[in-house]
């Protein structure tokens, strides 16, 4: 099975350097190269199905002798969490990203696009890159000269005169062979001047630059067919693990299955404005169709890219506990910032369509964006961002392939603009309107806050090159907050003029005073609501400094949030005039996207900076810190405006259905099952277990089923998601509405503890709850002990309190039987639960049953009667959880409805404008 992997991986990157040949010589209209094309790309596609069908099957399989699926799969995970794990290593996301794709190029065959063969070169001239990340193989170097050098000879310097083409053969030998980075700059910088001055054609510049840059001496990617003991030296060949490592917790979410694929869809469409955009510089001429073809791919790039980033956030808000949607984290940042400079390249590329000015930096901004989704997937991907994000991969050998896959998509936008400008085209030259216009100020801001996260985020990087030592620390929220927030103020301004001069709106100055009203209103509101913004304790501090500098600074970002919010007001009152003064036309799209971004900007200032805790511990007495609460099990605790209620752990409860043996090892079977409320359990049972000890009921096994339904008080059954859930109850004040949670957690040596939080959705608002301690669990999981019971006597054990009511007889029965009646309860008597102990006596021996409580992992047994005492003596187990307490902390975050509203209104926006573009022989 390695050899088809390798036969497929292989078949898939020349299949895709061939098929971008075929494909660009088709687009020239030559018939023969179509037939080529077409083949190629139906090779290419199959090769990619083989592969990600061979590598899904690996993991679905569970064939652990593959390194892959032993490092990312397993049996314990369900089939949607095995699917996911395709994508969760290095080499599957590169497939899943070149999956998109070959969809992108299906779709533009099926619709008769004008320039299909053109992108679909590109395509795959992008897919055959990407797949060399994934050969895993050393070239000697000397086959990869003479394979450039023939590719030179045979195609590149096809139409060059004898001489030419010998001294393209040796600028490719000397900077293939020699490694001096000044060398290959020189050779590059020749062949670039040698273009500019109508030497060579475009293609054998593009051809020196791609050979010249080539990292030679490297392995070629990381091959994903590996065997276990071909990557661990520490693993003998032949062996083959019963399971495999798993999803890491975090991941194992149901984002995880929808989140990867569609933030790399927004990483494959980010090519096709790339393409598009070069077919138009090369051509030299942008003219009003090609700008609808332009604007529409890019509008598809925004959208996806947008709403992959966008899921990211919702993923975090509803697994992650750090009490947000965003962390400013470094990838976080890398997928951000090509999608603001696209955005700016849409903006910019509006302005050529209504004044024929700027195309030179429209197009410049369009082509950017491919460039910084692959320095995106560098940060990423190359572990360099190891120590400062959780996102990284580690390093697989691939970080100077990326780089070069920046250089060279930098060099040929490059390339493309000095054959522009050696033509002459003063309309792609000419960049006058920069500054004069809203429109062109407003992209100049995105592309510079773009500009910024790249630089901070690539701080880990800088450092790797410079030696220095240059990071943000642990105020970098604060950092972003004042670099971001200072020019957003002025965006959102700019938005909401360009909006209404765009499409010539009367009544600015009344949407700026009615602005301004409405922030006077809000001010008003949150001061009297006494809400404060979450930095101005900060800045309240540096007003009493003994620097101007200082003072200065804390009166700034005093304010800042205010002018957050004024302009927020007024770009959304904009698109709101706009709306109503213009009922009808193309604009609503433009309206609806505008509004949206708005909407997202309150949200963020609402929920984030005006976030509350609630879970203010006013009890000094309390163990846990000022803003988190400590509950005992069955207690309750008071937080602003609520009583919170802790009732325990959750237990499996019988029935149990759905019994599965999953694992086979060391005599032992790992059991799944499903209990009553829904969720999936397992445990560990001894190979033809019939009995355990004193306290486990020995039962002829039909069934697993039976005997785990039987024991399973006992049993040290475990969470199948390795999610442990705490029931949390929330009541209001005048006891009007309670709100039921279930608090979710990782328990493990490993990880420690990773709180999953809960929300209430309020109208107004959500309550974002998470546990942040837990108790450890001590000693023995089953504790034991044996308990003399009389009427209406007490006892404890274990926290659990039992209560022995009253004993009845059974009657009707063959042999004297009588009935134990018992209250228990752990934490508040209001929680009694009330079970019965059976036992009879046949010739003077006692038959007793084991009586379980799974609620309260109890069990109890009659061991044996004191007459004269007048006693039954009970056999008592508990089983032990880390559940006696958890302290929890609570977040109001106001208005987080209108942040995600915002989003998707944004995103509503960027689509409705594709689907406008989509006729792209409409006139202006």
């Amino acid at each position: 099975m390695q050899a088809v992997g390798a036969g497929l991986i292989t078949l898939l990157w020349v299949s895709g350097l061939w098929g971008a040949v075929a494909a660009w010589e088709a687009h020239h209209k030559r018939s023969l190269w179509q037939k080529a094309s077409w083949s190629a790309w139906i090779i290419h596609s199959l090769a990619l199905l083989g592969t990600v069908g061979l590598l899904l099957y690996t993991l679905l399989a569970h064939r652990y002798e593959f390194h892959y699926a032993w490092a990312h799969g397993s049996r314990l995970l369900p089939v949607e969490y095995i699917t996911a794990a395709l994508w969760e290593g290095q080499e599957g996301s590169f497939l899943l990203w070149m999956i998109w794709h070959v969809v992108f190029g299906w779709a533009i065959l099926a619709i008769r696009d004008e320039n299909r063969w053109a992108l679909l070169a590109g395509l795959l001239a992008t897919n055959g890159y990407l797949a060399t990340f994934l050969l895993g193989v050393s070239l000697p170097k000397w086959s990869i000269i003479v394979g450039g050098v023939m590719l030179w000879t045979v195609w590149a310097a096809r139409d060059l005169p004898t001489a030419y083409r010998l001294i393209g053969v040796g600028l490719l030998l000397s900077g293939m062979i020699i490694d001096l980075w000044w060398v290959k700059v020189g050779i590059v910088a020749f062949a670039l001047i040698l273009m500019g001055g109508g030497k060579i054609p475009f293609l054998s510049t593009a051809a020196i630059i791609a050979l010249v840059s080539l990292p030679l001496g490297t392995t070629w990617g990381s091959f994903p067919f590996l065997y276990l003991w071909e990557v661990r030296g520490d693993v003998p060949p032949g062996f083959i693990p019963t399971d495999g490592n798993g999803l890491n917790p975090l991941l194992q979410s149901f984002w995880m299955v929808i989140h990867p694929p569609v933030l790399f869809s927004g990483y494959a469409a980010a090519a096709l404005p790339f393409w598009e955009g070069l077919l138009i510089l090369r051509s030299g001429k942008l003219t009003t169709t090609s700008s609808r073809r332009l604007l529409r791919w890019i509008w598809l790039t925004v959208g996806l890219l947008g709403l992959g980033i966008g899921l990211g956030a919702y993923w975090a808000y509803e697994t992650l506990n750090f009490g947000g949607y965003w962390n400013w984290d470094p990838v976080e940042n890398a997928s951000l910032a090509p999608w603001l400079v696209l955005v700016a390249a849409a903006h910019m590329l509006w302005v050529w369509r209504r004044q024929r000015k700027a195309s030179g930096l429209a197009l410049t901004l369009t082509l950017l964006g491919f460039p910084m989704v692959l320095y995106s997937s560098y940060l990423t991907r190359s572990g360099v961002l190891s120590d400062s994000s959780v996102h990284s991969f580690t390093d697989l050998g691939l970080g100077s392939w990326l780089l070069w896959g920046v250089g060279l998509s930098l060099l040929g936008i490059g390339v493309m603009g000095i054959r522009a400008l050696r033509r002459s085209q003063p309309k792609l030259t000419d960049t006058r309107p920069i500054m004069q216009s809203a429109l062109t100020g407003g992209a100049a801001l995105l592309v510079w806050i773009a500009l910024v996260l790249i630089v901070f985020t690539s701080l880990p990087a800088i450092n790797k090159i410079l030696g220095t030592n240059w990071t943000l620390g642990s105020g970098a929220l604060q950092v972003y907050y004042e670099w971001i927030g200072v020019f957003t103020v002025p965006l959102l301004g700019l938005m909401g003029y360009a909006l209404v001069r765009a499409y010539k709106v009367k009544g600015w100055e009344r949407i700026l005073w009615g602005s301004a009203l409405a922030l006077g209103l809000i001010v008003l509101v949150l001061w009297w609501a006494g809400w404060d913004f979450v930095y101005h304790t900060t800045y309240r501090n540096l007003l009493s400094s003994s620097s101007w500098t200082a003072r200065a600074r804390g009166a700034i970002f005093l304010l800042l949030d205010d002018l957050l919010w004024g302009g927020a007001l007024v770009s959304g009152g904009a698109a709101l005039a706009v709306w109503f003064r213009k009922l009808r036309g193309t604009h609503i799209w433009a309206v609806i996207a505008h509004i949206g971004f708005a909407m997202m900007i309150i949200g963020a200032l609402l929920s984030s900076g005006y976030e509350k805790v609630i879970s203010q511990n006013l009890n000094p007495r309390s163990p846990s810190t000022s803003d988190n609460l400590f509950i005992p099990r069955g207690g309750s605790s008071v937080a602003l405006g609520y009583f919170v209620r802790y009732d325990g752990l959750v237990e499996p409860l019988p029935p149990i259905r759905s019994v599965t043996p999953l694992l086979h090892e060391k005599g032992q079977t790992l059991w799944r099952f499903r209990d009553s409320l829904g969720f999936f359990y397992q445990v560990w049972l001894p190979e033809g277990l019939l009995s355990q000890g004193e306290l486990i009921r020995s039962v002829a096994l039909p069934s697993a089923s039976s005997f785990i339904e039987s024991n399973l008080a006992l049993l040290p059954t475990e969470p199948a998601d390795r999610r442990y859930r705490y029931r949390v109850s929330l009541t209001t004040l005048d006891s009007t509405q309670t709100y039921p949670l279930l608090l979710e957690a990782d328990v493990s040596e490993s990880s420690g503890l990773l709180a999953h939080p809960a929300h209430v959705r309020l109208w107004h608002g959500d309550l974002y709850v998470h546990i942040t301690s837990l108790p450890k669990a001590e000693g023995s999981p089953l504790a034991q002990a044996t308990l003399a019971f009389g009427i209406k006597d007490t006892a404890s054990f274990e926290d659990v309190v039992m209560v022995f009511e009253r004993l009845t007889e059974v009657e009707n029965a063959p042999h004297p039987t009588f009935r134990a009646w018992f209250a228990a309860w752990k934490g508040l008597p209001e929680l009694v639960q009330r079970f019965s102990v059976d036992f009879s006596i046949r010739e003077k021996e006692l038959l007793t049953p084991i009586a379980t409580l799974p609620a309260l992992g109890l069990s109890v047994q009659l061991e044996s009667v004191s007459v004269k005492a007048g006693k039954l003596n009970f056999r008592v187990a508990v089983r032990r959880r880390p559940d006696a307490f958890i302290t929890v902390k609570i977040l109001y975050k106001p208005f987080i409805g209108l942040f995600w509203m915002g989003i998707l209104l944004t995103l509503v926006g960027a689509f409705g404008a594709m689907l406008r573009h989509r006729q792209i022989n409409h006139s202006i």
